[in-house]
C-alpha cells in the first residue's frame, strides 16, 4: 500500500475539517505500511470515514447519502482511488448478493450483481416486449399466444378482408357498376370488378363534376337503342381503272382471226372463213352432211377435207397463239371482276331492306350475268381463235353498265361511310357513358373505399410495429445472452476466498464456495449444498469479507 501522510475529512462528527494521520510506518526503515486499522468509540466517525474513503474509492457510482463527508488528500502523497479498497456495509450491499435457487444458496459477488442485473433488466424487458408483439400479432391478423387474452375486437386483416368485400360488392350487379359497364360494351364483355381495377380508377379520377344519374340512364337507353350497327369495309374500286380501254379489248380481241398462211391452195378458202365463224364450219365439215345446208350444194370429200385444213391451220399459227394469249388475259381481267362482284353482293351494307340497296343489288347482279356472257365469249374465242366471235350487247351498252356498276360502288361507300361515322360516335358515347358511371360509382362508394384504406393503412402500420418490435426482441435476446455469457466468464478469485475462509472458520471444510454453471458460485458448509435461509448473517458477513480480501487479486 502506498505511504499517505494524512487525510484531511470534514462534515458531520468532524465539523469544518480534521486531519487524520494514518498509515505511519511503525518503522521508519520501512516506509510501507501493509495495514491500517480504524478503531474508536461509538460515534468517533469510523462509518463516517469509511464512507468517505468508499464515495473517493467510486467517484463515477451513485452517492450512498446525500450529506457526505469530504475527503481529501495531501497533493504529493494522493492514492488513487482503484487502489483504495473499503469493507464496510457499503461493500456488503453493493458489491455481495445472495439469492436462493432451486440447488440451494447461491452468491453473486462485484460485477457478478452488475451483470445479473442486466439479466434481469433484459428479462423483463423481453417480457413486455413479447407482450406487446404478442398484442400486435392478433391486432393484424389475430394470432393468440398463451400468456395474450384476445379482445372483442376482430383483427385488422380480417376487418380489411371485410372492407375489401363490401367496396367490391359495391361495384357488381346489373343494377351497380358492372352491370352498367357490361351494358355500355354491348353485354359482350364482362367488366373487372377487381380491387386493383378500382384502386386505379379513384387514382385516376379527381371526382370534381359528378354526373347526374337519371341523365346518364336516358342517355344509355338511346345508345342502347343505336347499339346494333358495326362498322363496315369500303369497297375498293381500283380494279375498274380504264374499263374503256377493257371494253375496246373485248371487241377487238373477239372480232380479230388470223393472216393468211402462204399457201395459195388454201387462199381463197382462208379468205372466205375471215368472213364466217370457223367453229360453226368446222362443225359443219366434220359431220356427215353430204349438202350445204345454205346453198344445198354438194360438198364433196376432198373439198370438205381442204376446208378442215385450213383452219387447223389458222388455228395453230403463231398469230392465233398470240390472240389466245391476249384473249385469256382479257379473260383474266373479266374473271377477277366477277370474284369482286361475288364478294360485294355477299357486303353487309347489303342486307340493308331499303329500296335503294335492293335496285344496287339488281344492278350488280345483271352487270355479273353481263360479265359472265363476256368470259363465256372469251373463252370460244380461246378454244377458236380463226372464228369472230359477237355480243348481245355493243360496246357502248357494256360500257355504260360499268359505269353504273362504280356508281353503284359509289353509293354503296357512302352509305359504308354514313354507318361508320355514326359507329364512331357511337364509340365515343360509349367512352363517354362509362367515363360517367365510373364517376358516379367511385363517387356512391367513397366512403367505402376510404374505409378500406383506413384499414389497410393502420394494418400496415402495425406491421412496420411489429417488424420493429421483432428486432428490438432479437437485440433483447441478443444483450441477455451476452449478460448470461458475461455473468459465466466472469472469474473471481475463489481459490483465495476459500482460502480466507479457512482461516476464518479454522477449517477448509465449515464453509466454502464452488462455481456452478450459471456463473455464481454455490454455499456449501461441511460438503453440503445449503440453503438460503440455513445461512447465518455471520455466515454471509464471512463470505462478503473473504471477497473483500480476495479483489486485490483480481
Amino acid at each position: 500500500m502506498e505511504k499517505i501522510k494524512e487525510i484531511k475529512v470534514s462534515g458531520r462528527i468532524y465539523g469544518a475539517g480534521e486531519k487524520l494521520e494514518i498509515f505511519i510506518p511503525n518503522n521508519p526503515d520501512n516506509p510501507t505500511t501493509s495495514w491500517c486499522t480504524i478503531y474508536g468509540k461509538n460515534g468517533s466517525g469510523k462509518t463516517t470515514l469509511s464512507k468517505a474513503l468508499w464515495n473517493y474509492s467510486h467517484p463515477d457510482g451513485v452517492s450512498l447519502e446525500t450529506d457526505l463527508p469530504q475527503v481529501s488528500f495531501t497533493p504529493e502523497n494522493s492514492i488513487p482511488p482503484e487502489n483504495c479498497y473499503v469493507f464496510n456495509e457499503d461493500f456488503i450491499n453493493k458489491k455481495v448478493r445472495f439469492n436462493q435457487n432451486n440447488l440451494g444458496a447461491i452468491v453473486s459477488l462485484g460485477p457478478q450483481g452488475d451483470v445479473q442485473d442486466k439479466i434481469k433488466e433484459n428479462e423483463n424487458a423481453l417480457k413486455v416486449k413479447q407482450k406487446e408483439i404478442d398484442t400486435l400479432k392478433w391486432t393484424i391478423d389475430g394470432s393468440k399466444s398463451e400468456n395474450f387474452e384476445q379482445d372483442n375486437n376482430s383483427p385488422l386483416t380480417k376487418q380489411g378482408e371485410e372492407a375489401k368485400n363490401n367496396l367490391l360488392d359495391a361495384f357488381k350487379g346489373d343494377d351497380r357498376w358492372a352491370g352498367y359497364i357490361k351494358r355500355i360494351r354491348g353485354n359482350r364483355q364482362n367488366a373487372s370488378v377487381s380491387l386493383p381495377n378500382i384502386q386505379r380508377m379513384y387514382s385516376e379520377n379527381t371526382l370534381d363534376n359528378i354526373p347526374d344519374f337519371e341523365e346518364f340512364r336516358s342517355r344509355l337507353k338511346i345508345f342502347e337503342h343505336t347499339a346494333s350497327l358495326k362498322k363496315l369495309e369500303n369497297i375498293d374500286k381500283s380494279f375498274l381503272k380504264d374499263y374503256e380501254h377493257i371494253a375496246d379489248s373485248i371487241f377487238t380481241i373477239l372480232t380479230t382471226t388470223p393472216a393468211g398462211t402462204g399457201d395459195t391452195n388454201l387462199s381463197s378458202i382462208i379468205d372466205l372463213l375471215k368472213e364466217a365463224k370457223s367453229d360453226k364450219t368446222k362443225e359443219l365439215f366434220k359431220s356427215n352432211q353430204s349438202h350445204c345446208p345454205l346453198c344445198l350444194q354438194t360438198i364433196n370429200h376432198s373439198w370438205k377435207k381442204k376446208i378442215l385444213e385450213a383452219i387447223d391451220l389458222l388455228d395453230s399459227s403463231q398469230e392465233s397463239e398470240q390472240i389466245i394469249q391476249q384473249a385469256k388475259q382479257i379473260n383474266s381481267y373479266i374473271l377477277n371482276c366477277v370474284k369482286i362482284v361475288h364478294a360485294i353482293l355477299t357486303h353487309d351494307i347489303l342486307k340493308d331492306s331499303s329500296n335503294t340497296v335492293i335496285d344496287i343489288k339488281t344492278d350488280i347482279e345483271n352487270f355479273d350475268d353481263m360479265l359472265d356472257a363476256i368470259h363465256q365469249a372469251l373463252e370460244m374465242k380461246i378454244k377458236t381463235p380463226s372464228s369472230i366471235i359477237t355480243l348481245e350487247q355493243n360496246k357502248e351498252n357494256i360500257i355504260r353498265k360499268f359505269k353504273k356498276f362504280e356508281d353503284n360502288i359509289d353509293l354503296l361507300n357512302s352509305n359504308i361511310n354514313s354507318q361508320n361515322t355514326q359507329i364512331d360516335e357511337h364509340d365515343q358515347e360509349a367512352s363517354s357513358l362509362e367515363e360517367a358511371i365510373n364517376i358516379i360509382s367511385l363517387f356512391e362508394n367513397k366512403n367505402l373505399y376510404d374505409s378500406y384504406n383506413k384499414v389497410i393503412t393502420n394494418c400496415d402500420e402495425k406491421k412496420k410495429e411489429l417488424k420493429q418490435r421483432k428486432e428490438e426482441l432479437n437485440n433483447l435476446q441478443k444483450k441477455l445472452y451476452e449478460a448470461k455469457n458475461e455473468l459465466r466468464k466472469t472469474n473471481i478469485q475463489m481459490d483465495h476466498m476459500n482460502s480466507a475462509l479457512s482461516l476464518i472458520f479454522l477449517s477448509p471444510k465449515r464453509l466454502h464456495l464452488e462455481g456452478t454453471d450459471s456463473g455464481e458460485y454455490g454455499i456449501y458448509v461441511e460438503e453440503k449444498r445449503v440453503s438460503l435461509s440455513n445461512l447465518s448473517t455471520g455466515e454471509k458477513n464471512a463470505i462478503a469479507l473473504s471477497y473483500f480480501f480476495s479483489m486485490p487479486y483480481e
